[in-house]
């Protein structure tokens, strides 16, 4: 009971996964980020995270070429997470795929937000060297006069 409590109060979403893909268990930070939970559509981790996973033969294949840090038994990368409706958001991902080829996990943390944030922070730094250019312009013009 301890456990499910704790996966509920994780912030990042979790998704366990069985081998062929179908997502097994999520916890509530998945459901909110995607809009329903599995009572309601069952679905396949690789329609979630198509950027990383796909169907073949029945098979889930996983593809890490997106992936920036790899361990013995997790890969971390950067990709989009769709939601049911078919909307996606951008994610840091960590999937976890034992070699025993049991349940594998995936921990998602929506990005949108620091993201957004760092295209504020680039447009402000842009408007702040505009602004140095004129200053710096004029200035040279009195100065010439």
């Amino acid at each position: 009971m301890e456990d499910v409590k704790v996966f509920n109060q994780c912030l990042e979403a979790v998704f366990f996964f069985d081998k062929i893909g179908m997502i097994t268990k999520q916890n509530k930070a998945a459901v909110k980020e995607l809009g329903e939970s599995l009572d309601e559509k069952t679905l396949n981790i690789a329609c979630v995270f198509p950027n990383v996973f796909s169907l073949h033969d029945n098979q889930l294949c996983f593809s890490n070429q997106n992936s920036q840090k790899t361990e013995s038994d997790s890969t971390y990368c950067e990709t989009f997470a769709y939601r049911w409706n078919k909307t996606c958001f951008p994610v840091r991902l960590k999937v976890i795929l034992p070699e025993d080829e049991r349940e594998g996990v995936c921990f998602a943390i929506n990005v949108s937000e620091e993201k957004n944030a760092l295209k504020k922070v680039k447009s402000a730094k842009d408007e702040l060297n505009k602004a140095i250019n004129v200053k710096n312009e004029f200035l040279a013009n009195i100065t010439h006069e």
